[in-house]
């Protein structure tokens, strides 16, 4: 008995659309309820395309990962006399990337990588992000600035500049939050600016409890028993006592 028997081939695999579908899609494009745009997809730079799964020769079955930009801005007063000296006048944010934006209210500080080289990035709106360079080319790819793929620099900086700046939070209960040291963050990752919410991160409140014995970081340690005081009011009086320079 035979149960298997090889077809003569090859046989393309031809697809092919009836006619009446394109004269569908003319008439739907027409009214104006279809129209061609963009979609968030992985794509290569030097070939200026979308990029699939078997098209990469590593970094299959990825995807884009969405995040949502917290903009916390440098107050006026933090411009004199130091690197950003030069950008006075304008609106400059500290861009932090976050996949749970929902806990903003509980922001107490943001982290930056002391060695890690960011650039002050002009967007579209006349605003400046202080941000990784791979993000701000990100960016500048989803239209937040012009040309896409060619992000404006104003000037570059090492995050060691920033710390200690004072910054507004959006949402935060705190008028006035602080730059702090983070020497775990990922510059490829996300702006290389976190934003800290020790509520709902333990991580947030343990690096800022580090920070109040650390000192190599290259910032007072009352800045930090501040902020841990925000995170922990229980804890904080303790600390104070005993952590204060």
């Amino acid at each position: 008995m035979v149960l298997a028997r090889r077809l003569p081939g090859p046989w393309p695999l031809v697809a092919t659309l009836s006619p009446p579908v394109p004269r569908v899609f003319g008439r739907v494009q027409k009214a104006g309820k279809i129209a061609f745009g963009k979609r968030p997809t992985i794509s290569s730079r030097r070939d200026g395309q979308a990029c699939m799964d078997h098209d990469r020769s590593q970094g299959e079955r990825l995807n884009p990962q969405e995040y949502t930009l917290i903009k916390i801005e440098v107050q006026p007063r933090a411009f004199a006399g130091s690197v950003l000296e030069p950008l006075t006048g304008k609106r400059v944010f500290l861009t932090a990337a976050t996949l749970r934006p929902e806990t903003m209210y509980g922001q107490t500080n943001c982290f930056v990588k002391p060695n890690g080289t960011y650039g002050a990035y002009l967007m579209n709106d006349d605003e400046v992000f202080i941000c990784s360079e791979r993000s701000a080319l990100n960016m500048s790819h989803q239209e937040l600035s012009s040309p896409p793929g060619e992000p404006k620099c104003l000037l570059t900086l090492k995050g060691q500049q920033v710390i200690g700046m004072p910054l507004s939070a959006p949402l935060a209960q705190y008028e006035t939050v602080y730059a702090l040291p983070l020497l775990t963050i990922d510059m490829k990752k996300g702006t290389g600016v976190v934003t800290s919410v020790p509520s709902d991160a333990p991580d947030d409140y343990a690096a800022l409890r580090d920070l109040q014995t650390d000192e190599e970081v290259g910032v007072l340690s009352t800045m930090a028993v501040v902020v841990c005081a925000r995170a922990s009011p229980v804890a904080s009086e303790r600390s104070c006592a005993t952590s204060t320079t």
